[in-house]
């Protein structure tokens, strides 16, 4: 499991604030109150990145490749995950996976062996349009209308679960 977790959004609502600055990939600081958390990485850890194939987390990736950092990086699609391995290229010391953020199962294989945790999955679902049409038309006709259908755009993830609920 993970000793430390950086959790970092590009979601202005969580009002995440950088509060220090680094040179180095080794040293990062990310706080959302005070007082700032210093995360230090030493020469045994290994950090797992989620949403890698995102534009954020192609950086960390590679930040973190280009500094010599133990890394996996884990990826919602086959496709994703290919075009960052050529970014980075054969020398670097990233694992890539595939998996899904909202499985427990993943995550847990994802986390095998690391020791600290970029969170950046961070997206929602989109509706299908197909289903939203046919639940209006069986409204119309006063039949069951069922629920709408969703699917994950490339590059997002399930939102988290509402305080106290458990993820389905």
């Amino acid at each position: 499991t993970a000793k430390e977790a950086v959790v970092v959004q590009e979601k202005e609502e969580e009002e995440l604030r950088w509060v220090g600055e680094t040179t180095t990939a080794k040293e990062a600081v990310v706080a959302q109150e005070e007082p700032a958390v210093d995360v230090s990485l030493g020469p045994d850890s290994r950090v797992l990145v989620t949403g890698a194939g995102g534009r954020t987390g192609q950086l960390v990736l590679k930040k973190l490749a280009e500094q010599g950092i133990s890394t996996r990086g884990l990826f919602r699609t086959e496709k994703s995950k290919k075009k960052i391995a050529k970014m980075l290229g054969a020398d670097a010391r990233v694992d890539l996976v595939v998996g899904d953020v909202s499985s427990a199962e993943d995550v847990k294989a994802a986390m095998e062996g690391c020791t600290h945790v970029v969170l950046l999955s961070s997206a929602k679902p989109q509706i299908k349009k197909r289903s939203l049409v046919r639940i209006l038309v069986k409204k119309l006709f006063r039949m069951d209308p069922g629920r709408p259908s969703f699917r994950w755009i490339e590059n997002g993830s399930p939102p988290p679960p509402p305080p106290g609920q458990t993820p389905q």
